[in-house]
């Protein structure tokens, strides 16, 4: 049992971090509802979903948008052409076509603030290691420190954090058991993340490199079989793919299936398909290789680098290339809130309360305001970064959560915004 009243009527005031699609439209949400609403993000509106904006999403736009979310912009804009329900957008049309004119709506435009850092959250009187109880705290209210790139830094008060700031904001660690390689600073300027576009616009940064890819999940997916296609045409293109080994120390796949469990991707499965035969080594221009990491990065007199790879508890695999790529997933950021009581769950670094919810199949799923709950009163966790470091986080579980949270929120188990922008 909660030693706190989780019901707060509006007009209260709400802070959400991070803007991109669950944050947008939990502040939309908050605002149809009455509340103050504020939306912070370190970035521009959806930028991590820039990051892989050239590539395809794997659920239709039906799927990836709400009925409250297209009830806004239609009362914003009657005239506005909205993508096909059953339409699958890359990232950046997503963005471009739903996201931005979304977060541009009378609604909640006022309120939202990019290129934004949100530095620390705290209490305005409770200490994080004071006796106070559940209910002491959360009639304190937050004190929001945010750096911001256009007035510099500044602070919010609110009764409600809603944190939305996914899984992107920290890479992991490539060495092994997701520790830090023994690495000079000078190779920081060879070293990228991933969500590269293979074939578009950075194909002058891979064309005739041998690249060196440490992961086995989507990202890592995306990217072997796009250099693969890029040296069908750059012969002098290769990719040295290192995995982690599975109990016969091949190199491993992760299941990706997950992206497509509300709807089926042909596109997804011929990708698993694809990377399968690629770690099976039936491409030439495509090396995979198991190891249990990245132990040592050096750069050689010539300007290339020198990957030293574990392959054993004593074995070692010496690769040389031109850029080293991470593919192997990024990790939430918590620091921001040190000055608060948020038990994390160890194994997923996720919050507690989310946890048992993210680890269910996505069809059997259901998330309750109580899930949501976390250990600082009023302080809420959604989207990616309530799963931790757990894949298969779907946008239908955030629109889930929203509905949930404020229905808690409000003290009304029926209320549900999504179905009534339906009516």
């Amino acid at each position: 049992m909660i030693d706190w009243d989780p019901e707060i009527d509006s007009p209260a005031a709400v802070v959400v971090v991070g803007a991109g699609p669950i944050g947008i439209e939990t502040a939309l949400y908050a605002r149809f509802l009455g509340y103050d609403v504020q939306l912070i993000d370190h970035g521009k509106v959806a930028g991590n979903v820039l990051k892989w904006g050239h590539l395809k999403m794997f659920t239709p736009f039906h799927r990836n948008s709400t009925s409250l979310g297209l009830a806004a912009l239609r009362a914003q804009e009657p005239d506005l052409k909205l993508p096909d329900p059953n339409a699958y957008l890359t990232g950046q049309q997503y963005v471009n076509e739903y996201l931005v004119p979304l977060a541009k709506t009378d609604l909640i435009y006022d309120g939202v603030h990019v290129h934004s850092r949100v530095v620390s959250i705290s209490r305005v009187q409770s200490q994080r290691d004071d006796a106070s109880s559940g209910d002491e705290r959360g009639g304190d209210e937050f004190r929001i420190l945010v750096d911001s790139k256009s007035r510099g830094p500044w602070t919010a008060r609110a009764d409600i954090v809603i944190d939305t700031t996914g899984n992107f904001s920290l890479p992991r660690g490539i060495a092994p058991g997701g520790g830090s390689p023994i690495e000079p600073v000078e190779s920081e300027d060879v070293i990228k993340h991933a969500w590269l576009d293979v074939l578009g616009k950075h194909q002058d940064l891979l064309r005739d490199k041998h690249v060196l890819m440490y992961g086995n999940g989507l990202e890592a997916a995306h990217f072997a079989v796009a250099m693969e296609q890029l040296a069908k045409s750059h012969p002098q293109t290769k990719l040295s793919w290192v995995t982690l080994p599975d109990e016969n120390g091949n190199p491993t796949l992760r299941d990706i299936s997950c992206a497509a469990v509300y709807s089926p991707s042909h596109e997804l499965s011929e990708l698993q398909q694809q990377c399968h035969a690629l770690l099976k080594g039936t491409s030439s221009s495509v090396v995979p290789i198991a190891a249990w990491g990245i132990e040592r990065i050096d750069r050689i007199p010539n300007g290339t680098l020198n990957v030293t790879l574990l392959t054993g508890f004593e074995d070692t695999l010496q690769r040389s290339c031109d850029l080293l790529v991470r593919a192997n997933g990024m990790k939430p950021q918590w620091d921001f809130v040190d000055a608060l009581r948020i038990d994390r769950c160890s194994h997923t670094d996720g919050p507690k309360g989310a946890a048992a919810i993210a680890s269910s199949s996505g069809e059997q799923r259901s998330w309750t305001g109580e899930s949501l709950l976390t250990t600082e009163p009023h302080y809420y966790v959604l989207g990616g970064k309530s799963f931790g470091s757990r894949d298969g986080f779907l946008l239908q579980d955030g629109y889930q959560q929203i509905r949930s949270l404020f229905a808690l929120i409000g003290g009304r188990a029926d209320l549900d915004l999504y179905k009534r922008a339906m009516e």
